[in-house]
């Protein structure tokens, strides 16, 4: 499923033959201004002589940015990857369009946003007239009274990793650190601001950290896409321009490397919301896209690739700075944000974030009444949420007891790493990459195995929500009575198979094996994809379950039974609503 829509930016005109309800209007000044961007509390004497080039980065990420709000995906973006893109048409003014229409550059930008974004991108760049200085983008301010030029750039969310990077860099090593913060809401700038003045007191005179907020929205209506998987290019390319204004030739992204990575531990956390924003493939095309528009090498970095989270906050704590870990908002929900329940518990980023305060040594300085939901004993509600869950336990249960060979064989994805973290070699980052995978799952089942065994009277006494964590953690073979456990394979696998569909020929209990499946394969995606993409999309992963290659014949009556079992669409609906879309 595509959707093809022509942005039109600056007042560019449309191309013959377009129909309306294609285009969508994007402009940063003028009349018709749509589009606004606000880089704050910068120094008077580093707002002039910004070269054109990244004026024109700047205004083409951000009209990138805009478009990703403005353009539905139509579909849980977060959720099927892959599944509903978009062909984006840019026609863009800008002051050097000799330069962005070279094949090398127009290339490298393309191919980084389509990776990132999972997208197809056209650009077509035209001369920019009148074009506006770099000052109009600029609210100047007088923080830097006594600051000195930075040592870094770092991109600074509030988030826990994030404040990790500040504390290793600006508290520990003492170096004078320019933070670019996206201002996404008035909640997060002023948790931003706050944290920011914490770590400026732990700092001294002279490293305390520039705060650079970054303001860029569309106006007038809200954002349709709420993904944003394109965010990451933006506030790339505002480090950036103002790591050249400084001279520096290299920005610095703080995320946990299981994040940056971007294995799919979970069906529901590799999606669009904790996708590929730093995975070290769209990190390398950001380096090459920078260094081939200055002119020289500009490093873009993630130092924290072979951390986990759990690790960050043992750094932050290690650092004296432990206080400042519940005042650093992980969560997505930023919208049902209130003063005491700042983490909503239920979404990827506080799952994640929880599992890994809670496998650090302190857990006491993040609250569990910070959280709507607490993630070993609150409640939750069937669907995505359910599945997000346990899913996580399991994908940690199950990366545990692999030998490195297997994980390797169930994550095709490590191959998406191996070229792009120089100066390793392919076999140095294989290892890297199973050895972070194999730590994480150690956190989890840390966690697990403690909780289950502080509520192992609850559980005896039934006295636990039957969808909470812990209860989760326990295999659904143990659920279930003997007398329900499937029958030999030897009786039934060479029986015919059911159509899709067909309310069965063949009508065997809901196994293990099944349940391993549907944890392989995903609620979300078992509701909207057939089974015929399912056996093609996951043919390694299932293969790894059932121990031989499926065929699909053999496999449609499995798959059929799982969607009996949870009540999900049926392979032959789902592709009857696919042609009437």
């Amino acid at each position: 499923m595509h959707a093809d829509r022509i942005i039109l930016c600056g007042g560019c005109p449309p191309p013959p033959r377009t129909r309306a309800e294609q285009i969508v209007a994007l402009n940063l000044t003028g009349a018709s201004a749509n589009v606004n961007l606000k880089i704050t509390d910068l120094a008077r004497r580093l707002s002039s002589d910004v070269p054109d080039v990244l004026v024109d980065l700047v205004e083409i990420a951000s009209y990138v940015y805009c478009a990703d709000q403005a353009i539905t995906r139509g579909g849980d973006g977060a959720l099927a990857v892959g599944k509903h893109w978009r062909r984006l048409h840019f026609h863009i003014p800008v002051r050097l369009p000799d330069l962005w229409s070279a094949a090398e550059v127009s290339e490298a930008l393309r191919d980084t946003l389509s990776f990132l974004s999972e997208d197809e991108y056209d650009f077509r760049f035209t001369q920019l007239i009148e074009a506006p200085p770099m000052q109009r983008y600029l609210e100047l301010g007088g923080q830097q009274s006594g600051f000195s030029d930075p040592d870094e750039v770092l991109l600074f969310s509030g988030g826990l990793d994030s404040l990790g990077g500040v504390v290793q860099e600006a508290v520990r090593h003492g170096r004078k650190v320019a933070l670019v913060s996206p201002r996404s809401s008035p909640k997060i700038h002023s948790r931003q601001r706050q944290l920011v003045a914490d770590l400026a007191a732990r700092c001294g005179e002279t490293s305390r950290p520039l705060h650079v907020p970054v303001w860029v929205h569309k106006t007038g209506e809200e954002a349709r896409e709420f993904t944003q998987r394109s965010r990451s290019f933006l506030y790339a390319a505002l480090a950036t321009a103002v790591a050249k204004m400084f001279d520096l030739s290299r920005i610095r992204f703080y995320e946990n490397g299981v994040t940056s990575l971007n294995l799919p531990i979970s069906e529901q956390a590799i999606g669009a919301r904790a996708s590929r924003t730093t995975h070290p493939q769209v990190l390398n095309g950001f380096a090459g896209l920078f260094s081939r528009l200055l002119g020289q090498p500009f490093a873009v970095e993630n130092p924290f690739l072979w951390n986990t989270k759990a690790e960050i906050v043992n750094l932050i704590g290690d650092a004296g700075c432990g206080e400042l870990i519940k005042h650093s908002v992980s969560c997505m929900h930023t919208r049902d944000q209130t003063i005491q329940l700042t983490h909503c518990g239920r979404c990827p980023q506080c799952i994640s974030r929880r599992f890994a305060t809670l496998a650090s040594r302190y857990a006491g300085c993040d609250p569990a009444e910070m959280y709507k939901v607490d993630l070993l004993l609150g409640e939750r509600k069937k669907g995505p949420e359910l599945t997000l869950v346990e899913s996580f336990i399991r994908s940690a249960t199950d990366i545990k007891s692999m030998n490195e060979f297997q994980r390797i064989e169930r994550y095709g994805e490590i191959s998406r790493v191996l070229r792009h973290v120089q100066p390793l070699t392919a076999d140095e980052v294989a290892e890297g990459v199973i050895r972070l995978h194999r730590i994480h799952a150690g956190e989890v089942t840390r966690v697990m195995d403690a909780a289950i065994a502080e509520h192992a009277s609850e559980i005896r006494e039934e006295k636990l929500p039957a969808t909470c964590a812990v209860i989760l953690a326990v295999p659904r073979s143990y659920k279930v009575a003997r007398a329900e456990q499937p029958q030999p394979v030897a009786a039934w696998r060479d029986q015919p198979a059911p159509a899709d569909g067909d309310d069965g020929r063949i009508k065997l209990p809901y196994s293990e094996t099944d349940d391993r499946i549907f944890r392989v394969v995903g609620e979300q995606n078992l509701r909207v994809v057939t089974n015929e993409d399912i056996q093609r999309r996951y043919r390694i992963q299932i293969r790894q379950v059932l121990k031989r290659d499926p065929s699909l014949n053999a496999l449609r009556p499995r798959l059929n039974r799982i969607r009996r079992y949870h009540s999900l669409p049926m392979s032959n609906e789902i592709r009857k609503n696919s042609v009437n879309k």
